[in-house]
């Protein structure tokens, strides 16, 4: 099966430091990021990833909170972020 440019599996690769700032990659649909040693906060950017439709980032070190913009993502159906050391989840409700 030839790679896809708009799928991103970096599943236990042992990589450290800061999930990166991914704007450029618009047209991204799959970030698997799941089961590396990735400390920091998550960035607010990847709320920008619109054509993102699974984002996965368990069991990783990341601190902080969820940035509002991921749960705005309109093609996002799966979201991992469970396993985390220290990340505040909250339910965003909205009114129609």
């Amino acid at each position: 099966m030839p790679v896809s440019p708009h799928r991103r599996v970096l599943q236990s690769t042992s990589l450290t430091g800061s999930i990166p700032d991914l704007t450029g990659l618009t047209a991204l649909q799959w970030l698997y990021l799941f089961s590396n040693q990735l400390t920091g906060t998550i960035p607010s950017s990847l709320g920008n990833l619109n054509a993102l439709t699974q984002l996965n980032i368990q069991n990783n070190q990341l601190t902080g909170s969820i940035p509002a913009g991921i749960f705005s993502l309109p093609n996002l159906s799966y979201l991992f972020v469970s396993s985390y050391h220290r990340i505040i989840c909250s339910l965003l409700t909205t009114t129609h």
